[in-house]
């Protein structure tokens, strides 16, 4: 039900067509897609969404990071000061460092 209605608002006037671009996980194939971080919030709607996508991706080979955050909701990062939000943010960092240090390695350390 939650999640109908995030769909009614997030699609507003319908897909237009631009479906696979709204929700990745429309795509019939995610081969060749670079590394991917995944952060899902423990108590958001959308957290096993994010799960389901990060275990597609991975059983395409694609390299992927699922970092799941307890405690949280989502949008939870919009508090800056908070520890949870400080601690996310090293970990998107140091995920974005190690891909753009060396775009080839192939996956997560």
């Amino acid at each position: 039900m939650l999640n109908a209605q995030m769909w009614r608002i997030y699609l507003r006037d319908g897909d237009h067509g631009m479906l696979p671009y709204a929700s990745p996980m429309k795509a019939e194939s995610f081969h060749g897609l670079p590394p991917a971080y995944i952060e899902t919030a423990e108590f958001d709607c959308l957290r096993d969404e994010g799960r389901v996508y990060a275990n597609r991706l991975m059983d395409e080979s694609v390299p992927v990071r699922l970092e799941e955050t307890r405690g949280t909701i989502h949008g939870y990062d919009g508090v800056l000061t908070s520890k949870i939000t400080q601690t996310s943010l090293k970990k998107r960092i140091e995920a974005l460092q190690f891909f753009l240090a060396d775009p080839g390695k192939p996956r997560f350390p």
